[in-house]
């Protein structure tokens, strides 16, 4: 909704000026938390600005927060099954020291 408030001008007229319709801060994806680093804009903004102020340079960057994408990565190396053999056999390898 747009709201309209009145102005006098310098010739002495009232006119209506339009108020634009707040600016949206990016949230991430999975947690809602506010993204750093991306500025707010409206989508037909947004459209128009430059790629290095609509994202970050990282894996997710505009989509997910930082947080976000180190917990997926900490889960990814911890659920992949090389890794878990790796540990095991380092943890069996500690037990016989």
């Amino acid at each position: 909704m747009n709201f309209v408030y009145s102005v006098r001008t310098p010739g002495g007229k009232l006119v209506y000026q339009y108020l634009k319709k707040p600016k949206k801060i990016p949230r991430c994806g999975q947690c809602k938390d506010k993204l750093r680093g991306i500025q707010p804009a409206r989508p037909m903004e947004r459209s128009r600005m430059c790629r290095r102020k609509k994202t970050v340079k990282r894996v997710y960057g505009g989509v997910l927060c930082h947080k976000c994408v180190k917990e997926r990565y900490v889960f990814n190396i911890l659920n992949c099954s090389y890794f878990k053999y790796l540990f095991n056999k380092h943890q069996l390898y500690v037990l016989h020291i």
